[in-house]
């Protein structure tokens, strides 16, 4: 289902169709100003879309790299195509940008700080 260019399709609309129609295998909604982080809370609820495998949602403005790792942990046979690199902004302090990886990415070495020589995965 492709529902790019259709400016007045968002969450209201997008939600119930992810939510009752179990042979949705693709979702493409560029570029729409309503379609926000509560259509990827849809799309990760129980039941919601059980063949969905690609989503897109590059462009929307409305759809956070939060939601969008969140969505990736739960699903992980998801393709979410969006404007966020699977990174999620942690701290921002002047002109440095810091990024902290989600847990499924992370090298296998890695180390929490404060965990004295402990692995934090």
């Amino acid at each position: 289902l492709d529902v790019t260019g259709c400016a007045g399709v968002g969450d209201a609309g997008l939600g119930p169709v992810v939510a009752s129609c179990p042979v949705l295998h693709t979702l493409i909604a560029r570029g729409l100003l309503g379609v926000t982080d509560a259509l990827l809370r849809d799309v990760q609820g129980e039941g919601a879309a059980p063949s969905l495998r690609k989503l897109d949602v590059t462009g929307c403005a409305g759809v956070t790299a939060v939601a969008v790792a969140t969505l990736q942990a739960a699903r992980r046979r998801l393709q979410v195509d969006s404007d966020h690199d699977g990174h999620v902004p942690l701290l921002h302090n002047g002109p440095a940008h810091y990024f902290v990886s989600m847990p499924e990415v992370m090298p296998s070495g890695f180390r929490r700080p404060g965990t004295h020589g402990r692995s934090a995965v």
